[in-house]
């Protein structure tokens, strides 16, 4: 009964490999009288990056759409794969918390998944590359 309860508090893996955080985590870990069984976690959440993708595509589409000319594309492309290598910098880093939290888990509780720059891109309906 209680792996099941904070089965669904903590995390639920989705074979898309999206990753679904509770906010109510602390609560149900702490409603516990056995969380010193679960390990403690303590991660960056993805939806500051998925916001930070989301808003800055839909800044450089809407740049790139008025861009006159050749003039100025070339600076804005050099500027969203600038963007998209800070990106893939911080999904290294979830990805080295999700790995920590993964070892820490119990077996009864499921696997998170990691994070691809591709499919977070997929997801906010932007290209890798501006052309």
């Amino acid at each position: 009964m209680l792996a099941v309860q904070l089965q669904r508090c903590i995390a639920v893996a989705r074979p898309d490999r999206t990753v679904v955080i509770n906010p109510d985590i602390d609560a149900c870990l702490n409603n516990t009288e056995e969380k010193a069984l679960w390990p403690a976690v303590d991660w960056k959440s993805p939806r500051p990056l998925r916001a930070d993708i989301g808003r800055q595509w839909s800044r450089y589409r809407a740049a790139f759409d008025a861009a006159q000319g050749d003039g100025h594309r070339p600076a804005l492309t050099i500027g969203w794969d600038d963007a998209c290598r800070r990106w893939e910098t911080a999904i290294v880093a979830l990805n080295k918390e999700i790995d920590g939290y993964n070892l820490k888990r119990p077996a009864s509780q499921l696997e998170l998944f990691k994070l691809r720059l591709d499919d977070e891109l997929k997801r906010a309906g932007a290209p890798r590359y501006l052309k």
